[in-house]
């Protein structure tokens, strides 16, 4: 396989031209991907990451992976880990995907109770948020002890 980073950055650049109609609205979805509407955006950092002068961020391919379902970025992403990963890092890759997620719909649910929704289907929300964590926990405490 080539340099696994090279690599990433093909793929995020490719799917950032295909998903996106101008490379400022994928700065600006990954932005609030993360920081939530009004989050804000550093469009010449994501230039330069676009252009291939920085490198891209983890927090850059899981929403670039999230937001497109591109499989590629999340192998990619798995290529790339390190020695000193546990020795199955997919699944604690899977672990975060499922975290963020919950974290997001969690968090929506919160703002929107506390604009008068319904404050039950924010504590299902954050249940399914602590058990996504414990989940994870769990996995990371497992291989942990596999080491």
């Amino acid at each position: 396989m080539p340099d696994s980073r090279s690599y990433l950055h093909t793929l995020m650049r490719g799917a950032v031209r295909k998903h996106f109609p101008k490379q400022a609205c994928a700065a600006l979805e990954i932005a609030e991907y993360w920081g939530g509407i009004g989050a804000t955006v550093d469009y010449a950092a994501f230039s330069r990451k676009m252009n291939g002068t920085r490198e891209w961020a983890l927090a850059d391919a899981v929403a670039i992976y999230h937001l497109t379902g591109s499989q590629r970025i999340l192998d990619a992403i798995k290529a790339e880990g390190s020695d000193d990963q546990p020795t199955d890092p997919s699944a604690l890759l899977n672990l975060a995907a499922d975290l963020i997620k919950e974290g997001g719909e969690g968090s929506a649910a919160l703002i929107e109770a506390g604009q008068g929704g319904c404050l039950t289907v924010a504590e299902a929300q954050l249940i399914d948020i602590a058990e996504a964590a414990a989940r994870a926990l769990a996995a990371v405490r497992s291989l942990r002890g596999a080491a």
